[in-house]
């Protein structure tokens, strides 16, 4: 009898952690931080400009296919580079290099430098909240748009 109940309680725990296991949400990137550089004007009368970057590791097998940052300016394409050290972990020293539209050379792992470029004129799509604001959005080789809220930003 004892045996019994000490079975019938390894399978409800087998199964209750397996269903556990089953319920956890992917993960998809790590937020490391964002930078902002101030680019100044190449004419007497021209305006400075403060470009925003996002610092992230790619943590999915599944790759990128696109990155739209939602914030105050509407919604916009990021340029997506990746980030390595070509120096020591005493001197680093960080090489950016362009990704080409082939998603096949971003990997798990990855650090990758993402900067929403303005120009162009695309639509939000319809499954993008109009509230969502400071949101990167993303989408995997076949996926629906994934969100992630970039918290902090707009604070001084």
């Amino acid at each position: 009898m004892k045996r019994s109940i000490f079975l019938l309680l390894l399978v409800v725990v087998a199964c209750g952690g397996a269903v556990f296991a089953a319920a956890k949400a992917k993960v998809y990137l790590k937020f490391l931080t964002t930078t902002t550089e101030r680019v100044e004007p190449t004419t007497p009368d021209g305006r400075a400009k403060t470009i925003q970057h996002f610092i992230i590791v790619w943590q999915n097998i599944d790759c990128p296919a696109t990155f739209f940052w939602r914030g105050d300016n509407g919604w916009t394409p990021c340029r997506i580079e990746k980030v390595h050290n070509t120096g020591t972990k005493k001197v680093p020293v960080y090489e950016v290099k362009l990704v080409n539209n082939d998603n096949d050379m971003i990997h798990c792992g990855d650090t990758l430098q993402l900067t929403p470029t303005p120009g162009g004129k695309f639509r939000i799509p319809a499954e993008i909240p109009p509230s969502a604001k400071n949101t990167l959005y993303f989408k995997t080789g076949g996926s629906n748009w994934l969100a992630f809220p970039v918290k902090g930003m707009g604070k001084k």
